[in-house]
């Protein structure tokens, strides 16, 4: 496995794959610094400070949440684009474990980005008028990892079905409409309709009326999804390449 993962990291990380990152990161640097309300004045930022400060947080998760679905689009399509490249590994180990080591290579890889770019915008948020006003709930970590989890496993069944990046492009943008559909706050009654029914499939985290960013959907339910994704991609031939 150590073997596997050493392999797929030097697959992986290129200088265009450097290159994507960075402009990813600093797109975020630079965004997150604009959802600071700059351009308000110092008085109406920290009167305001609670309604900007929950504000900053769900716009800054919402950036997050696309950099993490392209960034781990960009990963599917390196590690699944070119299967004569898992030849050396499939000679030595099966083809079960070479799946899994690149389904964790890719969870440990965004889930890092997700530890750094949350280390980021709290700094931020950390110099800001309204710094004191708003504490976000900590279990929004947990909410990311089976985010990132969920969505890793999806994307390498579309493009092992379908064996196209179309695939997961369609899944992008479904997942934005997903997110254009969501309340800027939710109730206490939940989603309703069209949108809880789209949210239950496309995982999401969305802010709460309380103030708690909160799965939109059920955890029971996409921990299911994710498993059953993860037992379709291993149904596949053990000697087929992945």
């Amino acid at each position: 496995m150590t073997a596997a993962l050493r392999m797929h990291f030097f697959r992986v990380f290129t200088i265009r794959s450097f290159l994507f990152l960075g402009a990813l990161v600093v797109l975020n640097v630079l965004l997150l610094i604009h959802f600071t309300q700059l351009n308000d004045t110092y008085v109406n930022r920290v009167v305001n400070g609670a309604s900007y400060a929950r504000q900053y947080f769900k716009e800054g998760f919402w950036l997050m949440k696309i950099t993490f679905l392209l960034w781990l689009m960009f990963l599917t399509n390196q590690l699944f684009s070119d299967k004569a490249l898992d030849i050396p590994l499939l000679m030595r180990v099966s083809a079960w474990k070479v799946l899994m080591s690149k389904v964790l290579f890719m969870i440990v890889s965004v889930f890092s980005l997700y530890f750094f770019l949350q280390g980021v915008m709290l700094l931020i948020f950390s110099l800001t008028p309204f710094a004191d006003a708003y504490l976000i709930n900590r279990t929004v970590m947990f909410y990311f990892l089976l985010f990132i989890s969920y969505y890793a496993v999806i994307m390498i069944f579309l493009i092992r079905t379908f064996a196209h990046s179309y695939a997961l492009m369609v899944l992008f943008f479904t997942f934005f409409v997903s997110e254009i559909l969501l309340p800027y706050e939710i109730t206490d009654k939940g989603l309703t309709g069209g949108t809880h029914l789209l949210n239950l499939i496309f995982l999401n985290i969305g802010l709460y009326a309380d103030g708690r960013f909160l799965m939109t959907g059920h955890v029971g339910v996409h921990l299911v999804i994710t498993a059953i994704f993860l037992w379709l991609c291993l149904l596949r031939d053990e000697k087929a390449p992945f």
